[in-house]
């Protein structure tokens, strides 16, 4: 018996449910993810002091100990999931990443924490490449801020809860048991991906481009992708300003001691309050982001990168009031929910006016470069030189050594703004600038 032709209403309803069971699959892996790599910047003054570490040391494990590693083989699972089933990559990659994320739960110095960073940063890589791959199979182009939105959605969530698991379950709990948990739940979802989301993946071909259908070889795929960064300025811009906007996630890297050392928060409050805080921001602010920049393109159109020089610049005052103002005033508050929109809302436009100055067949090579500059440029270097000079400035007798180092990494992150406003000034010089085309 039969279900229908492929036109049949129940073929294209069955059709419709494996796709977005897919994408829900991708939603809850991105939300591990991040719990995975958040939850050692959440426990930061308990795991510190376990293990003896300095700021710089842990600066150096929340930042180029995992990024540096990550941004490494960011291109090269990027090419794997062009030229493989993304699926099937990014299962090998969860299975690497789950096992280090349970012996991180049983490490005792700087050393036995370290090793397991650096696999868990490798195994994660495969993570954005294989997504856009596989997101590629499944979508249109026209609904890429909108999917591109939802799926890095569940990584803020994702960050939210790791500060609020780290809150809520830490002190009963412990952070060792909370690791191992986690890297056991990561080998179940990889299960699910190799046997259900595999084989979907392997029955579709790519739609509409045969030169991606075709499977190019990998040294094709990185020649491509040299030729597209040394002929296209917008691409290289767009990069640019794609990681300088990661300033603020290294930043973030040292909420919970910031929070608990110069703002007066216990430990544990410090890893709920900013939980929750992110939680409540992230989810709306995530869901809407990509929709109303598909609207703002299509309604004035306009460029994507209008529209994030339009929200950074409307948001940017929110991260001098988090630094400055009294923990006990609404303008911390104020402060605190509007630096998190600032980096969660317009996420999915972020993403998507790299992509769009892409060449197709490399979208994820494309998107593994790009988390490989801004990892090691922005957020390793960032979290290195926070930790650094905070550091120093403790030695030369600051006050608040944290919050003058957080407030040059705000300044670095705003910096992207000029990057998005060259995209748009460019963009209305062409010819084909107009409502028949998005050029951003």
């Amino acid at each position: 018996m039969t279900l229908g032709t492929p036109d049949s209403p129940s073929v294209k309803l069955m059709n419709q449910f494996k796709l977005y069971c897919c994408f829900s699959i991708f939603f809850l892996i991105n939300i591990l993810s991040y719990v995975d790599r958040m939850l050692l910047p959440a426990f930061g003054t308990q795991i510190s002091a376990d293990l003896g570490l300095s700021r710089q040391e842990f600066g150096f494990l929340t930042g180029f100990a995992f990024v540096t590693v990550y941004a490494l083989c960011g291109p090269v699972m990027g090419a794997l999931a062009d030229r493989f089933n993304p699926a099937r990559v990014l299962t090998v990659g969860i299975a690497v990443w789950s096992v280090m994320t349970a012996l991180t739960g049983k490490a005792q110095s700087f050393v036995s924490i370290l090793i397991p960073r650096l696999f868990i940063g490798a195994g994660e890589a495969t993570l954005h490449p294989a997504a856009i791959g596989v997101f590629n199979r499944l979508f249109s182009p026209a609904r890429r801020a909108t999917v591109l939105s939802l799926f890095i959605l569940g990584g803020h969530i994702g960050v939210g809860l790791s500060y609020w698991i780290a809150g809520t379950f830490g002190e009963s709990v412990g952070w060792r048991t909370l690791f191992i948990t986690l890297g056991a739940t990561g080998l179940l979802f990889g299960l699910v991906l190799w046997f259900f989301v595999g084989p979907e993946i392997d029955s579709r071909s790519l739609k509409g481009d045969a030169a991606v259908r075709a499977q190019p070889q990998l040294e094709d795929i990185f020649l491509t992708m040299l030729r597209a960064l040394r002929g296209s300025p917008r691409l290289r811009v767009a990069i640019i300003g794609f990681s300088l906007v990661h300033m603020l996630y290294a930043s973030n890297q040292f909420m919970q001691i910031w929070l608990a050392t110069e703002r007066g928060f216990g430990e544990f409050e410090a890893s709920t309050l900013f939980g929750s805080a992110y939680l409540l921001v992230a989810i709306p602010s995530g869901l809407l982001g990509g929709f109303v920049t598909d609207w703002f393109t299509n309604r004035f159109a306009t460029t994507k990168a209008l529209f994030l020089c339009g929200v950074y610049l409307l948001t940017s005052p929110a991260l001098f009031m988090l630094r400055l103002a009294d923990p006990e005033s609404i303008l911390f508050d104020l402060g605190l929910y509007g630096a998190i929109f600032l980096l969660t809302f317009p996420y999915g436009a972020l993403l998507a006016c790299v992509l769009d100055e892409a060449p197709l067949e490399i979208q994820s090579t494309s998107t593994g470069f790009t988390m490989f500059s801004c990892n090691v440029l922005v957020i390793g270097g960032g979290t290195w030189f926070i930790g650094a000079a905070a550091d120093w400035l403790t030695t030369q007798g600051s006050g608040a050594p944290l919050t003058t180092s957080l407030l040059v990494g705000d300044a670095i992150t705003l910096c992207s703004v000029g990057c998005f406003a060259w995209l748009h000034w460019d963009a209305t010089q062409r010819p084909t600038f107009g409502p028949q085309k998005d050029a951003s």
